[in-house]
């Protein structure tokens, strides 16, 4: 993987840990998309970067009281569209320290995204999510 893009993904994943909605949305493009598919039927859009803090500020606020909660993006294909566009699908894993302090997946969503590469580096332009049962 592209070292500018493997550093992306771990500020991706070190924000979303840090439940810190301000500066995980900032990895989006202004104009980006995001959809989510959740097992349960639930689906959320959001179309807009400037729609995603009323997303994920409720979310990260519940997770407070579980400071040990973490995302880790696993990249498993990669492909380029355009010189400054990559299409990027893996697995986004929200993790969990148990009481033995063993790290544990508690949730895994199947993940692409489009991601743009701008003076400043890499944004995403677009996010799909599918909520995957743990197995």
């Amino acid at each position: 993987m592209d070292t500018q893009i493997a550093a992306f993904f771990t500020s991706y994943d070190a924000t979303w840990s840090r439940h810190d909605a301000a500066a995980f949305t900032n990895h989006f493009l202004e104009n980006a998309s995001a959809q989510f598919h959740a097992l349960d039927g639930k689906k959320t859009e959001l179309n807009s970067r400037a729609e995603m803090p009323a997303f994920y500020t409720p979310s990260f606020k519940s997770l407070q009281s579980r400071p040990t909660v973490g995302h880790i993006t696993e990249i498993n294909r990669m492909q380029n569209l355009l010189s400054n566009l990559m299409l990027a699908d893996g697995d986004a894993l929200i993790t969990e320290q148990n009481a033995e302090g063993a790290t544990v997946t508690i949730r895994k969503w199947a993940v692409s995204f489009v991601l743009q590469q701008l003076e400043s580096g890499w944004k995403i332009l677009s996010l799909r999510a599918s909520d995957r049962p743990l197995t």
